[in-house]
């Protein structure tokens, strides 16, 4: 496994371990419940429950394996062409996490401003202002996909985690980000099918017990690990172009010692 490839898997499983759990409750877990993959409000028990779920999963899983070697085979061809695309990915997208981690905080505000001005344009009959491409896509999700989730049979779940895949995600972004600076499409797919395993009991419980779902956001905890993973991507890179050192992190398993790439 090259260097690369092993500081994806560490940052999947460490920053990624405590964003993806709060995210992925706050974000993926009110579509599942409202589109009731669960079965919850058809009276299914919870095994029943449980295993639509891991079905929707494995049609996530499909998709996001496929982009995932995707995006290695291309930081494959990249490394051909310029030689250390992995330091080179890692740089770029490194900064570009920190500074989304780093906005202003008055974007947000500046969505809920735009709400009001529509609902005042639309009582003074005047044109409303554009909505943001994330709020009008979260707002139209429901009713694109209700044909897909109001189909009978099983195969209407995997489906639906099939589409559902392609959907516009900042966590897929950035693990996406991270396939890519593996170089390599077998690493890059199984980046994004650990990213699907690790989704998986967050999604269990959320949708299995709907009413623990909304004590589960925390204020800027997101905002916080992008910043530590726009850092710890940063460093990669520069420790890929030899401009610091990497820093390795000796370990044990079954009495065997590994090293484990930190950057």
């Amino acid at each position: 496994m090259s260097e690369a490839a092993a500081g994806a898997y560490a940052q999947l499983l460490s920053v990624g371990l405590v964003w993806i759990s709060f995210h992925c409750a706050g974000m993926c877990g009110p579509l599942l419940v409202g589109f009731d993959v669960s079965g919850a409000a058809r009276g299914w028990s919870v095994p029943k429950g449980a295993g639509a779920i891991l079905l929707y999963q494995s049609g996530r899983a499909v998709t996001y394996v496929a982009l995932g070697a995707l995006a290695g085979t291309i930081g494959v061809g990249l490394e051909y062409a310029i030689g250390p695309a992995g330091a080179v990915f890692s740089l770029i997208f490194g900064g570009a996490v920190l500074l989304y981690a780093l906005r202003p905080k008055r974007q947000v505000a500046r969505r809920v401003t735009t709400r009001l001005e529509q609902r005042a344009a639309a009582a003074s009959g005047e044109p409303a202002p554009r909505e943001p491409l994330m709020d009008r896509v979260a707002r139209a999700l429901p009713r694109l996909l209700h044909p897909i989730a109001a189909t009978p049979g099983i195969g209407r779940t995997f489906l639906l985690g099939a589409v559902m895949g392609l959907l516009p995600c900042m966590i897929v972004g950035w693990a996406i980000g991270l396939a890519a600076t593996t170089a390599s499409p077998l690493h890059g797919a199984g980046v994004m099918l650990l990213l699907v395993l690790m989704t998986t009991p967050v999604l269990l419980g959320v949708t299995l017990l709907p009413r623990v779902l909304r004590r589960l956001r925390v204020p800027h905890l997101q905002r916080i690990l992008m910043g530590i993973s726009g850092v710890w991507l940063l460093m990669v890179g520069l420790a890929g172009l030899k401009v610091i050192s990497h820093l390795h992190l000796p370990i044990e398993l079954f009495g065997d010692h590994y090293q484990m790439m930190l950057w």
